[in-house]
């Protein structure tokens, strides 16, 4: 049993259901929400502070340029804009 458990009286069987619970995507929104909030704050943090990035979690192709008005060098075999 875990100290939270034992201070808050719960026996053995409700372990089961509070890990389940916890589980749950949608049982804590609020503290979900707030992690993620951290999360960002914390990944803007260190790019500004010089960390290595290796990896772009934006990435966008495209087939064509119909529709697209750049400043930049169409790169027709790996079709992307390269500026």
């Amino acid at each position: 049993m875990s100290w939270g458990l034992l201070l808050l009286g719960a026996d053995q069987n409700d372990s089961g259901n509070v890990a389940e619970h916890n589980a749950d995507e949608a049982a804590h929104p609020s503290i979900l929400s707030e992690i993620n909030e951290v999360k960002s704050r914390v990944l803007a943090l260190e790019i500004a502070g010089g960390a290595e990035v290796t990896s772009n979690p934006f990435a966008v192709t495209f087939g064509n340029l119909d529709g697209i008005t750049a400043n930049a060098v169409w790169n027709a075999d790996n079709a992307r804009l390269e500026f």
